[in-house]
């Protein structure tokens, strides 16, 4: 057995334990008794307890210790019901349970997990659980570790991998807005891994402000605020491997729209909480092999190498976040333009991401050219950064673009979405490269066009974006300063 730092605490908790079950009844409510409150200031009044701050501002203020220790109490009366017969709606628990062994050695383990967990851990632990889809592992092999805090876990063929209980026995079902015109393909209507990542928060000193319920409070992180950092670290984790996958391919693995947090002890009635992050990653279009040791090695190497940099630079909710905005937005619609279905709008975004990324103004001035506007300046920047990385676009049917087919295409694209903004204004479209063209009649090339940029305009982003993360690039400015350079 093992000894308790805070032995009167734990005796008294015992006599709270005894006064709530013998008193037990339907909507019972602990602190509105002399014994509660008493006890809530004793644990007060300690300080390697009161360090920490409790306190939660809402639409008023209150203590979290009260959250805890009602919760704790209910562990011990769902505990009960479920060992009885024929439960009814109000239990009045037995004296011979309340003198049973059986409690006693349950209480043990109980407080043994308040006392290191809730009342006396420097920091709150969740376990954020994702549905994956679509990352396939050797046979016979369980788990992946990245790092001590992240790693993958095989649940093909497992049912329910983390048990039925209500908030999380759907774990492995599809979004059905990725299928909604039937039912889902077989390969993908079930997430095959689950991504389990420990995130440990640092708890609040009682000299510090209160937790603020818009923004997080432990024991139910559902802030409504964003950034949100649950969500930040989930869409770290996806883009990571979107930037250092090979440049060929478009999109790795996906995530499903929602993902589950395994909260500290206590925090709740229930042991898991959903979080909704719907329609921010695409349906599944890329898949993640790692049936070879060789690609685990791979990955698990690329993962120590750059990933704590990765979301330090990129995702950690910091005052200069602003500072990545548009590498952060371009990866936003890479993830999300697929979800779009409507082509003329999918397009304007794609284009207008591209102009974003790649229009500078020094550079506008250094070409210098009669005429020259957003169309050459974006045109002229993305040939160029194909040139020097030697990136040969290669379209469909075996014919590759030069520089100036590359330039001509986007100005094509410029002038396909400027029409889209301003269709009182429509200008005619140069539709180049003309060997994009052949055998088709000239009433279909804005279609044929349009067609072109939602495939290969989300390539160009792909291949920015790995760009960036290749040269460790920090911010926007630094973005714009390397462009400006190849001038």
């Amino acid at each position: 057995m093992k000894k308790s730092r805070i032995p009167d605490i734990k005796e008294q908790m015992w006599d709270l334990l005894v006064f709530y079950l013998e008193n037990y009844k339907k909507n019972f409510d602990i602190f509105k008794t002399s014994e509660g409150t008493k006890f809530l200031s004793i644990l007060l009044a300690r300080e390697d307890i009161n360090k920490y701050q409790w306190k939660v501002k809402g639409n008023v203020e209150y203590s979290m210790l009260e959250i805890y220790i009602k919760h704790f109490l209910e562990s011990f009366l769902v505990y009960y019901i479920k060992s009885i017969q024929n439960p009814k709606d109000s239990v009045k628990v037995s004296k011979e349970f309340i003198n049973s062994q059986e409690l006693a050695d349950f209480y043990e383990t109980q407080f043994n997990l308040l006392e290191e967990e809730v009342l006396l851990c420097p920091k709150f632990v969740y376990k954020i659980l994702i549905p994956t889809f679509r990352i396939y592992f050797p046979e016979d092999r369980e788990y992946i570790e990245f790092d001590s805090d992240h790693r993958i876990r095989n649940i093909y063929g497992k049912e329910l991998p983390y048990g039925n209980d209500y908030f999380i026995s759907k774990f492995k079902e599809a979004p059905q807005y990725w299928f909604p015109y039937g039912s889902s393909p077989g390969s993908i209507d079930k997430a095959n891994v689950s991504f389990e990542v420990l995130i440990a928060i640092k708890k609040k000193l009682s000299s510090e402000s209160p937790y603020n319920e818009a923004i997080f409070v432990p024991y139910a992180p559902l802030g409504i605020v964003e950034p949100d950092f649950f969500n930040e670290k989930v869409l770290s984790i996806f883009d990571f491997f979107t930037c250092f996958s090979p440049e060929f391919k478009y999109l790795p693995f996906t995530f499903s729209h929602k993902y589950y947090i395994e909260l500290p002890p206590f925090s709740q009635s229930y042991k898991y909480l959903s979080k909704i992050i719907i329609n921010r990653f695409p349906y599944p279009a890329g898949m993640l092999s790692l049936k070879k040791e060789k690609n685990i090695n791979t990955w698990i190497s690329c993962w120590n190498n750059h990933y704590f940099e990765f979301f330090k630079k990129y995702y950690n909710v910091v005052p200069n976040q602003e500072h990545s905005d548009i590498f952060r937005y371009t990866l936003e619609t890479i993830r999300t333009i697929d979800n779009i279905q409507y082509l003329k709008l999918k397009n304007f975004l794609l284009v207008s991401t591209l102009e974003g990324i790649l229009f500078v103004d020094s550079v506008k001035n250094k070409l210098n050219s009669t005429g020259s506007s957003k169309k050459d300046v974006m045109a002229k920047v993305f040939a160029k950064i194909s040139t020097i990385n030697n990136m040969k676009w290669l379209y469909r049917i075996g014919k590759y673009f030069t520089e100036s087919d590359l330039e001509n295409f986007i100005i094509s694209a410029y002038q396909y979405r400027n029409n889209i903004a301003h269709p009182q204004k429509r200008l005619g479209i140069t539709f180049e490269p003309k060997f994009l063209y052949t055998n088709e009649p000239e009433e279909r090339f804005e279609y044929v066009l349009a067609t072109l940029i939602s495939e290969w305009f989300k390539k160009f982003l792909r291949f920015l974006v790995n760009i960036w993360v290749k040269k460790n690039i920090k911010t926007q400015n630094e973005w714009y300063i390397y462009i400006d350079s190849l001038f």
